[in-house]
């Protein structure tokens, strides 16, 4: 057994640990001065005990692979680079922990809300239009408690006094939109690279819907021919631009422009790699609406998000954290159990409480192997806000045909 470090320790960590590389070095202020939600959170931490061993070596090995990797042209950068990496990991292994034990104490409770709120639920699950084919549940999805949400959205925040970095990267005209490539300071030290999509319908500012694609997308894929399965991209972004919105599609980290050699692991796997690229495409996104409040020609008071598998993930947690997303379309969301307690910091659960008054559309396959037809369902009644509602489609884990014109009318009712 290993008890967390010292509440001094952990704060100190917690608040050295920039979410972008090239962030000024800083003194951490004294514990005293945390907020009372990042004291919450570094207490829990500091409580938690649990063999932390054998994970600590693997991530520390994982890292030490990854380092091999990295270009060497700059030892500064590096440095920077690998300090920020081994905080990173550590705190995620930590806090993963913390928040097991905190979900632990919450159980009782959580069975008896989710048990009230899916009476009427399950009931349609069984018979109604969630009912037919989908895999038999055997992991109830629980609402995560507000302890667990206060402790894992202090680590979704990011350094604001970053400069964005914005460089134009040239414009393509199509018949019904204009296409601007742009690069912004990203996560680490990276460059993140997006098209900001700018219709020739409708007047300026422009709504604007952030598109977020799942595992081994790219920001070209939302632009390609409308018959292809996944995503389906010009059958999205066309109706979206035919009624007057914009689109901003940015490569996820490790992914399109952005790809590192290997290739890419399943985010929902929730291993300390692959949910910290989660974490750091959440904490990109929101780099990516300061981007927009600095262009004239969109409203930067109108944005939505639509997220597809991981972009899905992202999107529950966008929508808890950041008040700039006004509405929210989730698809084909994978649904992680809370028994994996390294989950817990990207499991959609942890967000949908948070959802008070967003406007959400869910869609869903029945035949989807990454959650039941009944997962789906609780899920989506965990979700306080009156105004969402749940879709399912016949098929898998592919986004069906109309969903670029169910999509965005959606949008039309709630983002106009």
């Amino acid at each position: 057994m290993r008890t967390i470090p010292s509440l001094s320790l952990l704060a100190t960590l917690a608040l050295i640990a920039p979410a972008f590389a090239q962030a000024p070095a800083q003194t951490p202020p004294a514990p005293g001065l945390l907020t009372p939600a990042q004291q919450a959170a570094v207490t829990a931490m500091n409580n938690a005990v649990a063999p932390l061993n054998d994970l600590l070596s693997a991530t520390r090995a994982e890292l030490a692979a990854a380092s091999l990797a990295l270009p060497r042209n700059d030892a500064e950068i590096q440095r920077k680079i690998g300090a920020v990496a081994t905080v990173d990991l550590y705190l995620a292994v930590a806090r993963a922990d913390a928040l097991a034990r905190i979900q632990a104490t919450a159980d009782r409770l959580n069975g008896e809300q989710l048990a009230t709120q899916s009476q009427g639920g399950r009931a349609g699950a069984a018979g109604g239009p969630g009912g037919r084919g989908g895999p038999t549940n055997t992991s109830p999805v629980k609402l995560a408690s507000p302890e667990v949400f206060a402790a894992v959205s202090q680590f979704y925040d990011y350094d604001r006094s970053v400069p964005l970095q914005t460089r134009s990267l040239g414009k393509e005209d199509f018949p019904t939109y204009t296409r601007e490539k742009i690069s912004l300071a990203g996560a680490a030290g990276s460059r993140a690279t997006a098209f900001l999509g700018i219709p020739k319908n409708g007047t300026a500012p422009y709504p604007v819907v952030l598109l977020l694609d799942g595992v081994g997308g790219s920001k070209e894929r939302w632009f390609h021919d409308a018959t292809d399965m996944w995503p389906r991209g010009a059958s999205l972004t066309e109706a979206l631009f035919a009624s007057g919105f914009a689109v901003l599609a940015m490569d996820a980290r490790h992914h399109g422009e952005r790809f590192i050699p290997g290739g890419y692991r399943p985010a929902f796997s929730a291993r300390p790699a692959d949910r910290t690229m989660i974490q750091e495409n959440i904490l990109e996104d929101r780099r990516a609406m300061d981007f927009l409040t600095t262009r004239p020609e969109i409203d930067a008071n109108r944005i939505g998000v639509l997220g597809l598998s991981m972009g899905g993930i992202q999107s529950f947690a966008l929508a808890a954290m950041d008040a700039r997303i006004k509405v929210v379309v989730a698809g084909l969301t994978p649904i992680i159990p809370m028994k994996e307690t390294m989950a817990i910091p990207i499991a959609p659960q942890t967000f949908a409480g948070a959802n008070k008054s967003t406007p959400i559309l869910m869609f869903m396959g029945r035949s989807d192997g990454f959650y039941s037809v009944s997962d789906a369902q609780q899920l989506f009644e965990l979700i306080p806000s009156p105004q969402k509602e749940l879709r399912f489609h016949d098929g898998g884990h592919q986004p069906p045909p109309d969903y670029g014109m169910v999509s965005t009318e959606w949008f039309n009712k709630f983002l106009k």
